[in-house]
């Protein structure tokens, strides 16, 4: 049996529309192109499979031999991938960019039964911050800080 590559192309688009995403928002969290996701989504026929077609599967939550097996007529499996709670390829950079890491704060979501989220908050400095600017965007997160824990108590009274 050939290569389907027109299902594959419905079948990424089709994930994607139930993560919330347009194509540029995909094409942003993969590092790629607008134009490139719309190839990928039109079916274009390869030669072979591309990493941005792995990336966009691995971001939809599709396991790594999803892309094989869609092509060949069966069903994606799940894995790893945002769309199945890593961390979005955005925040990731985010993370890797130079800067002193400065705190992180975790905080449930407002709830009177039970918390069901939390908030995650990871504060960051530029690269080049000066010690005066350190202490001041430390200042400004403390505030910053419990204006959040206000918010996450105000369901808890």
């Amino acid at each position: 049996m050939g290569q389907d590559w027109g299902r594959l192309g419905k079948a990424l688009a089709q994930a994607r529309g139930a993560a919330g995403w347009t194509q540029e928002e995909l094409a942003e969290r993969i590092g790629v192109t607008r134009t490139a996701v719309q190839s990928v989504e039109r079916g274009v026929k390869r030669a072979k499979v591309t990493g941005t077609m792995r990336s966009y599967a691995r971001v939809v939550g599709w396991s790594e031999a999803s892309v094989e097996q869609v092509l060949a007529g069966g069903d994606p499996a799940p894995g790893g991938g945002e769309a199945a709670g890593e961390l979005p390829l955005r925040i990731v950079e985010a993370l890797r960019a130079e800067g002193p890491l400065l705190d992180a704060a975790v905080l449930n979501l407002p709830d009177n039964e039970d918390p069901q989220g939390r908030i995650v908050v990871i504060v960051k400095g530029r690269p080049d911050i000066t010690p005066e600017q350190l202490k001041r965007a430390l200042s400004a997160w403390e505030r910053t800080h419990d204006a959040l824990r206000d918010v996450t108590r105000e369901s808890d009274g």
